[in-house]
């Protein structure tokens, strides 16, 4: 939490940093594609599931697989050999804590985001399935894992303030419930007991972001401490 001595903030930048950006594009369940057609004003978003992940000997790419509006499945299908690809980015972000500060700008909150731009087409003929290779020069990856605010440093130092007051950090992750049985499960139906790699998985994932969220929820206040 707060120290008596600044804690200057890390550098903002604009480095693509590929591991993270697939941790958040994974954590993701839907994403939001936003390809450029031709002759329109806006991107078209198509709203797709994907995973980043690397295929035999392949270099690490994004595959999306959805719903994919005319004008873009239009345009993928069209492509020819030797066609450039299509320009495509997509938006990613995540949280791991909400932080409570004495002062107003000190309330804020702990997270990381991307932006993967890149280059689509589809990867199969017989299902829509697209693969999209990311352009590291031209993609993002922003991360804070402490706080994103401002602490004041008349208020950490207004003893009885300190005593009146609560600061600290919330840490947010996304828990899986309890499996619930299908009706057609052999032979008890909907009483039937999940098998133990999906209670496995389950319990490994909680723990995983329960994790993740304490260790960013417990970083020490990232900003200098003006004063009035």
């Amino acid at each position: 939490m707060v120290k008596s001595a600044p804690n200057p903030a890390p550098a903002w930048t604009n480095d693509y940093i590929p591991a993270l950006t697939k941790e958040i594009i994974n954590g993701q369940h839907i994403l939001h594609v936003s390809f450029l057609t031709k002759d329109s004003e806006y991107p078209t978003v198509c709203y797709l599931v994907g995973q980043i992940l690397k295929y035999k000997s392949n270099p690490e790419v994004l595959y999306v697989h959805g719903h994919v509006q005319e004008p873009v499945l239009g345009r993928l299908k069209g492509l020819e050999k030797g066609d450039l690809d299509l320009s495509v980015s997509i938006a990613a972000s995540t949280i791991h804590s909400h932080y409570l500060g004495f002062s107003g700008f000190a309330t804020g909150f702990a997270f990381a985001d991307t932006v993967l731009n890149g280059t689509a087409r589809t990867d199969v003929d017989y299902v829509t399935l697209i693969k999209i290779t990311p352009n590291a020069q031209k993609s993002h990856t922003h991360s804070v894992l402490q706080v994103f605010g401002l602490e004041v440093q008349n208020d950490v130092e207004d003893k009885e303030l300190c005593k009146k007051y609560w600061e600290g950090a919330i840490p947010v992750w996304e828990k899986l419930g309890q499996p619930i049985s299908g009706k057609n499960n052999l032979p008890e139906g909907k009483q039937r007991v999940p098998p133990k790699y999906v209670t496995d998985f389950i319990e490994s994932e909680n723990a995983r972001k329960e994790a993740f969220a304490k260790q960013a929820a417990s970083a020490e206040y990232p900003w200098d401490y003006p004063r009035h």
